[in-house]
């Protein structure tokens, strides 16, 4: 399994080729665009030989700037966890870099020719390129991506497996894993560093002991230059983007609590009564026909009622469309539902995959239960049970439940409650009224996937699936070896 120097110096000039295949197509198309720009406007006979007044630069800017949105909305909805994803968000900054460097040389030309070209020009130019950059630089990521990888993991047993089997789950079976164990077994470090040489990315799992965290990763990203990811502690989410600050001539980074500032709050809220408000009135039509097919089917209360919990550990009665049969947990107690639970009723079905069953939870909002955005309330038997196993999980009650978040829209309805714990503070640490509309907005796609609203998976430990998913896997007490198919 061991990779040869010029194995890892091959991976390594085909992503220095990958990067220059990469450029010049995006200057190709920033110089198509232009072209293509100037086609639509003769086709569509728009004038090329005027300056625009000022109100007309101003709503094609408006539109172009709304197109821009749109497209990353539509790709981060759609490819959610996902190099092209990545690839997306990234190049919004660097191909627009080279989109303004390509635009220009050709508009100065043009300008020193003597030809004044309309603004549509340029606007319609922008608006190509800004749609079509994202997309095609992520379908050459895409590409390049499936190329097999070697990839090491690092961290105690039942986590480093976890994250390789999610690897593979998430597609990369050609990639070829080095796991290895960091629990009280003496690691042995210069395996790992020599693991590190010949492969091209590091994951670091939550688990693993501060100053071998720091070891590896520090040899990764300094020493070697490697791609490396980490799955982070509670503090480690705390001390992201940190204030500096300075003991003499020690650096301090200041850790920020995990809450809401007031001014924060005070926007956070008028905000949510502003939208539950006006939802309530717009989507009445929409509410009332629903509770009506509801009774109609079986004859039972159209509305279901479920104590929650929500910011500072308060309970409160959250509301929901009835989507199972009437006393449905009589026989089972409170249990998570499973996918194609028996108990959802026909109707139930259809309002869990379209999210209808939630709209009634508008009314806890307006009422200060809960916000639009938060971490989804749980019930109080399975946050006693969170609690015990996870005591940071209470940071999670420094906000206001929330009818949708970053692990609604980022993981799935079965994501383990600790994975859903670090989109969670995540949100917390990075709130910001932009991100409440970003994740509002996104929401909206995720009524599409799904996983999102599918009940907890068949149980399978990340053992259990790598031992099932039909990989080569050379085993041993401190380390899994596992081939890419």
């Amino acid at each position: 399994m061991e990779t040869t120097g010029i194995e890892t110096k091959r991976r390594h000039n085909r992503k220095k080729t990958f990067r220059a295949y990469e450029y010049l197509l995006l200057t190709l198309l920033a110089t198509g665009s232009v072209v293509l720009s100037y086609f639509i406007c003769v086709w569509a006979g728009v004038k090329t030989d005027n300056i625009d007044d000022s109100a007309t630069r101003l709503y094609w800017m408006i539109g172009i700037f709304a197109g821009m949105v749109l497209s990353k909305i539509l790709s981060e909805a759609f490819a959610k966890n996902s190099v092209f994803y990545k690839s997306v968000s990234s190049s919004f900054g660097g191909s627009i870099v080279i989109s303004g460097l390509t635009d220009a040389c050709i508009w100065l030309i043009v300008y020193f020719s003597g030809y004044w070209a309309t603004m549509k020009f340029f606007f319609i130019d922008f608006g190509i390129y800004s749609i079509l950059a994202p997309v095609v630089r992520s379908a050459l990521l895409q590409f390049y991506s499936k190329a097999p990888r070697v990839v090491v993991v690092v961290s105690e047993k039942e986590e480093a497996l976890l994250i390789a089997s999610k690897m593979i789950k998430g597609g990369r079976n050609k990639d070829t894993i080095r796991v290895f164990f960091a629990n009280d077994l003496a690691i042995d470090e210069d395996a790992v560093k020599g693991a590190i040489d010949s492969s091209d990315v590091l994951y670091v799992g939550r688990h693993l002991r501060s100053h071998l965290k720091n070891t590896f990763m520090s040899y990764a990203v300094a020493e070697t230059y490697k791609t490396a990811y980490i799955v982070p502690n509670t503090y480690e989410i705390a001390g992201m983007k940190p204030d500096i600050s300075q003991a003499d001539d020690i650096l301090m980074l200041e850790a920020q609590p995990l809450k809401l500032t007031l001014p924060q709050r005070i926007v956070k809220r008028a905000f949510d009564i502003f939208c539950s408000i006006l939802a309530l009135i717009v989507l009445s039509p929409l509410i009332g026909l629903t509770a009506l097919i509801i009774h109609m089917q079986d004859g039972g209360p159209a509305i279901y009622k479920q104590e929650r919990i929500t910011m500072n550990g308060r309970p409160f009665m959250l509301y929901k469309f009835r989507s199972m049969i009437v006393n449905a947990e009589k026989q089972t107690g409170a249990v998570l539902m499973t996918e194609d639970d028996k108990r959802l009723t026909k109707f139930g079905k259809f309002i869990r995959k379209t999210r209808l069953d939630e709209l009634p939870q508008l009314w806890n909002i307006l009422k200060g239960d809960m916000s639009i955005v938060g971490p989804r309330p749980e019930r109080p038997v399975f946050v006693n049970e969170f609690l015990k196993k996870t005591p940071a999980y209470a940071y999670r009650f420094n906000v206001r439940a929330g009818l949708t978040g970053y692990a609604q829209v980022r993981g799935n309805y079965h994501t383990d409650y600790e994975d859903k714990l670090r989109w969670d503070l995540m949100y917390i640490r990075r709130y910001s009224f932009i991100t409440d509309i970003w994740l509002i907005l996104l929401t909206c796609f995720a009524i599409f996937d799904k996983r999102s609203a599918s009940g907890t998976e068949k149980k399978m430990t990340a053992e259990e699936y790598l031992d099932q998913c039909g990989h080569a896997i050379k085993k041993s007490d401190s380390s899994w070896d596992i081939e890419g198919k």
